[in-house]
């Protein structure tokens, strides 16, 4: 299925064909007959298959210590031809762990002990992981390798438990739905990165329920809730402690990791970990162990990370605020999230998505006029998804009765009203209309001036509220708005104000509007 290149000068298994024949032996036997294995002794040449084939190879495995170039000097070169070699996965293969720290920050997706994988026996936990590892790494960099087909994606999507629930069919987020699949069938950690409302708890929730984990509970927390107890107290709740660690009496017991041990933990808004937990992190995912506070031993932690943040990690780093080597271990699987405003198709889908949820619940049936999908879409969304829901929710409650959200249902923001207005739907209003020019007819007499221009000023006002421009305002204007059917509502009109004792014209009712003192007409807050 894929194709590996292996980066070994074979210093310490000797020049000779036999070697490099046995090498090879070894390393297909690790990483199954179902991928092809090609090596390369001369560092220098990789540079010419790499820039002559940028996607022939799914993946490098890369010997750290060569002669002529090292390992990190490779990767770095690399890592530095964009745009293709970004979505080659590289692990490293090394004797020395000193310079695990550096590979990661170059951009190595993992690294193992020669001696453990290639040795014998060698260590087959390792082995297993490694073999693993190779799968899911290339079945990601297959995967930018095949054109995205929006309808087969979510096809192949919609059959998966989790992800059904995931609404959306743009392009770049269907990309990272189809990675998330693919991420699922490992153990190894994955940092999902978003600004809030994104979605990253759905997906993460999602990885697990296609994960071989998913009979296990789903842990998740905010690393806002841990800390916010301060002192030791949030580090107990990561490592647990023993019996009698905090006072006489007490009884111990697990920590966050050692008790979900076999399961999954989603650790979201990981950028507020502070030095001590992050430590501990470092150490569940190197060792699958913890320590408990007061105690010399240590426990099993096998869990599945999922870690999530709204913030740039690597600035952390340069701050000094976050550990490098931990973000590099959390980073090995990565997806990003769009924001809601780079998917504009997906909202009309989230938005009926989410009315239909609460028609379910409510047991009513209600739709979204086309005006107000034109709202939705010409809003940014700060909040991104969780806004969007949160806006349907509060529409619905508006619209019940009416069974239709319209525009004036949604949050002044969103359909851009006058703010201070309160929302009135149209037949309301038409109704209004109506009713004030009833009130003219009956109660206003031949040359009541000021009496008749104060009704045009709660017409005219109401006129606005409903979009119109007051200096286009016209005669005929005021006509169709108090008479829609009239095949002339420029001559209805003037015949109406002929009957009550006066004209006027339209620049004169104007400038009186504009000049009013009074403005608290039936339809503002009072």
């Amino acid at each position: 299925m894929g194709r590996i290149l292996v980066v070994d000068d074979l210093d310490e298994y000797g020049p000779t064909e036999r070697h490099r024949t046995e090498y090879l032996r070894k390393v297909q036997n690790l990483v199954g007959s179902n991928h092809s294995v090609e090596l390369e002794t001369n560092p220098v040449a990789v540079r010419w298959r790499i820039e002559g084939d940028p996607y022939g190879y799914d993946l490098i495995l890369l010997d750290q210590r060569m002669t002529g170039l090292s390992g990190i000097d490779l990767l770095r070169y690399i890592r530095n031809k964009e745009p293709n070699s970004r979505i080659l996965p590289v692990i490293m293969l090394t004797r020395f762990t000193d310079v695990v720290r550096d590979s990661f920050r170059e951009g190595a997706n993992d690294y193992f002990i020669k001696d453990q994988i290639l040795g014998d026996p060698g260590n087959e936990a390792e082995k297993r992981r490694f073999e693993d590892e190779i799968n899911t790494l290339i079945k990601v960099s297959l995967l930018y390798k095949a054109p995205l087909d929006v309808s087969q994606a979510r096809s192949e999507l919609d059959r998966l438990e989790g992800f059904r629930d995931i609404i959306g069919v743009n392009d770049g987020f269907l990309e990272q739905l189809r990675q998330a699949r693919i991420f699922a069938d490992s153990d190894l950690p994955v940092l999902i990165f978003g600004e809030t409302g994104t979605g990253k708890k759905l997906v993460a929730r999602a990885i697990h329920r296609n994960s071989r984990r998913s009979h296990r509970i789903l842990y998740e927390v905010s690393m806002g809730e841990i800390i916010s107890t301060g002192g030791l107290s949030h580090l107990i709740d990561i490592v647990g402690h023993e019996p009698g660690y905090l006072y006489k009496g007490d009884p111990g017991g697990p920590g966050l990791f050692e008790a979900n041990h076999g399961g999954t933990v989603f650790l979201d808004d990981i950028q507020l970990a502070d030095e001590g937990v992050q430590g501990a992190l470092l150490r569940v995912i190197e060792e699958k162990k913890v320590r408990r506070k007061g105690s010399p031993r240590s426990y099993d932690a096998d869990v599945r990370l999922i870690v999530a943040t709204n913030e740039d990690l690597e600035e952390k780093i340069r701050r000094g605020e976050f550990r490098d080597d931990l973000y590099y271990r959390i980073r090995r699987l990565y997806l990003e999230l769009p924001p809601l405003r780079e998917r504009k198709e997906d909202i009309p889908l989230l938005a009926q998505h989410f009315l239909e949820k609460i028609c379910n619940r409510e047991g009513v049936k209600m739709n979204i006029s086309e005006d107000a999908v034109d709202c939705l879409m010409r809003y940014d969304w700060p909040g991104n998804v969780r806004q969007l829901e949160n806006e349907i929710e509060g529409a619905f409650l508006l619209a019940r009765e009416r069974g239709e959200i319209l525009p004036c249902h949604l949050s002044e923001r969103i359909s851009q009203r006058p703010r201070g207005r309160r929302r009135v739907e149209p037949e309301d209003v038409r109704k209004q209309y109506f009713d004030f020019w009833g009130k003219v007819k009956a109660s206003i007499g031949k040359g009541e001036k000021e009496k008749l221009l104060n009704i045009f000023d709660k017409i005219l006002n109401l006129m606005e509220r409903e979009g119109k421009d007051l200096e286009k305002i016209t005669v005929e204007d005021v006509g169709k708005f108090l008479k829609p059917n009239s095949k002339n509502p420029r001559s209805w009109m003037n015949t109406e104000l002929r009957k009550i004792g006066g004209t006027f014209g339209i620049k004169q009712i104007k400038q009186h509007y504009k000049c009013s003192k009074i403005r608290k007409f039936p339809l503002e807050d009072s």
